[in-house]
């Protein structure tokens, strides 16, 4: 609270913290007049009870109850549904200590957080005054994000971007749309930057979607410290996924799902076959190519983008395709990604045949509907929410997910090189007398999953970590906790991919690198952050060829850059970045 109050008085914003109130009743009038995509009646009846159900417990549950799961099938409306329960709850708690929560909607991926997002804005749509306090009401917040803060009290373009950037960053609104990284790292800090907003996290209501991508190691680490701010911070805790992990016992957390097995059991929209046999890339392309049904559509999620790309390319050559093909990796750059979501959506809605060769960027939210799903050897709780994507709706007859596993021409598996021997030894165990799966299994299989993983995975540096820090004060332990592992041999690559991005780096270059002004240069980047990360990549160095790798060295200030001009050479518009094979054109 200090270091808020300092940074806002020395700004100064000049702007009251008065809280805005949201009607209790704002979900059920947006549901009562929104379009939705039609579901079969088993699906339709499984979303309205979710809804119901947990509305009825937003009035009912003992207020003394600080953490909460909602286990409930992909595809059964837990978004709104949470909404709504998060609302009414907000109004019990505020009558009940004077003060209305903020509600707190974590996502583990920014490529899923504008979906969600857009749900919340057209429901608060619905308050008179949303267009004019549109910020106090709802922010997204994630390093991709806006800087924008949108107040009745002050025009958008009259409030400095630093002055809107403190505000943001501080959380100053009624429901927060962010990221794992933002809310963990605020919680896992001692870095001035990030408490700023720790205090907007006291008394708030804490939702964590999709919880099961909380890397199982933290799993001791966020138990102990959910449980401190549930406990002294009066947080409420929220945990909702399909696959619900072991972070809480059942004696810590209450399922607000009266029944969820009978959730899982009623469906029946989607059908595992588990094929054993290992089998190498390119004689599965093959395969592949030969079964394809000319009214279907496809999406093959592989565990490397080295090996999304050889498939995509035996695809292409192949050329017995009826289908149109579409590629997704984080090798595009987040612009082309956003774009190409949004393409594959409206087709699939219109029933085209399309195939999506992808990696697990698709796995978690991302709001696409196939008919028939390939995926390659991973854990448990990834091919539960990959089987996601296939007949979310269970309105075009049974969805078809087969198990996979695949390998290079050396015959290893790819799985391997990205999963850890704890995780595939449990799938593979669970799976190795099954042929085929029912989707009324699934919820039983994910939680035998858990339970073998805990006693299999090593747990012990989440509990040093908290040992460490929390118990002996030694701070330098937080930054052993990393949600996302800094990648060795990696480097940021800015892709002019278009006029517009390259007039995108002639800013970059010319108002950050160039300015001295320290002020005036931030306020610059800050106008530019957004737009600039949707044309930023990873690549591996070994690859970046030394034409623009020399040209902007990397050396910690400014990324590698591809001019528009030479764009064709180094990166495809369907692929993305070309990544180099041949030893002799490599730096290193």
């Amino acid at each position: 609270a200090l270091i808020d109050s300092d940074k806002r008085d020395a700004a100064p914003i000049g702007l009251e913290a008065t809280r805005l109130p949201i009607p209790e009743n704002l979900v059920q009038q947006f549901t009562r007049h929104a379009q939705f995509v039609a579901a079969d009646p088993v699906v339709a009846k499984i979303r309205s009870d979710l809804f119901a159900a947990l509305e009825a417990q937003a009035g009912e549950i003992p207020l003394t109850q600080k953490i909460f799961t909602i286990t409930s099938p992909t595809g059964s409306g837990k978004t709104l549904a949470a909404l709504n329960f998060a609302i009414k709850l907000r109004h019990r708690l505020a009558q009940e200590q004077g003060a209305a929560p903020r509600i707190i909607y974590a996502l583990p991926f920014t490529s899923i957080i504008d979906q969600n997002h857009n749900v919340f804005e057209k429901v608060l749509s619905l308050l008179p005054d949303f267009a004019a306090n549109s910020s106090r009401y709802l922010l997204k917040h994630h390093h991709l994000a806006d800087v924008c803060y949108v107040t009745e009290e002050v025009a958008a373009e009259s409030l400095p971007l630093d002055k809107s950037l403190l505000l943001i960053e501080s959380w100053e609104s009624e429901i927060i749309v962010t990221t794992y990284v933002q809310l963990f790292h605020t919680i896992f800090s001692s870095k001035n930057r990030l408490l700023k907003k720790y205090h907007n996290l006291v008394g708030s209501i804490i939702i964590l979607d999709e919880a099961q991508n909380l890397p199982v190691e933290y799993w001791p680490l966020a138990r102990h410290m959910l449980r401190w701010l549930a406990e002294a911070g009066n947080c409420t805790i929220i945990m909702m996924t399909a696959t619900q992990p072991l972070i809480f016992s059942r004696n810590e957390a209450m399922e607000l799902v009266p029944n969820p097995k009978q959730s899982f059991q009623a469906l029946d929209r989607i059908y595992f076959h588990i094929h054993h046999q290992r089998q190498e890339l390119r004689e599965f392309a093959a395969h592949f190519a030969s079964q394809l049904e000319p009214d279907k559509s496809y999406a093959v999620i592989l565990n490397t983008i080295k090996s999304s790309l050889q498939f995509f390319r035996f695809l292409e050559k192949s050329g017995v395709l009826s289908h149109e093909l579409f590629y997704l990796s984080t090798n595009i750059v987040p612009d082309h990604r956003w774009q190409r979501i949004a393409d594959m959506r409206q087709k699939l809605e219109h029933r085209s045949s399309i195939i999506l060769v992808s990696t697990q960027v698709i796995e978690a939210g991302v709001d696409l509907d196939f008919d028939i799903i390939y995926r390659d050897l991973a854990p448990i709780d990834s091919m539960v929410q990959a089987a996601g994507r296939a007949n979310r709706h269970g309105i075009h007859g049974k969805g078809h997910v087969h198990i996979v596993r695949l390998a290079d021409t050396e015959n290893r598996e790819f799985a391997r090189w990205i999963y850890g021997k704890a995780h595939l030894g449990v799938a593979a165990e669970l799976l190795k007398d099954r042929q085929e799966l029912n989707e009324y299994k699934f919820l039983e299989l994910v939680q035998k999953n858990y339970e073998k993983l805990v006693k299999t995975k090593d747990l012990s540096e989440g509990e040093k970590i908290y040992r460490d820090w929390w118990q002996c004060s030694d701070y330098e332990a937080l930054q052993r906790f990393q949600l996302i592992s800094a990648k060795f041999g990696y480097v940021d690559v800015f892709l002019a991919v278009n006029p517009e991005a390259e007039n995108v780096w002639k800013r970059y270059l010319n108002g950050v690198l160039r300015e001295r002004d320290f002020k005036q240069r931030q306020q610059n980047y800050l106008q530019l952050r957004s737009d600039f990360r949707r044309y930023i990549i990873s690549a591996p160095l070994k690859s970046t060829k030394e034409f623009f790798w020399n040209h902007v060295r990397g050396d910690q200030i400014k990324p590698g850059y591809i001019p528009c001009d030479a764009i064709e050479d180094y990166y495809d518009p369907q692929t993305g970045y070309k990544r180099i094979e041949d030893d002799k054109i490599m730096i290193f």
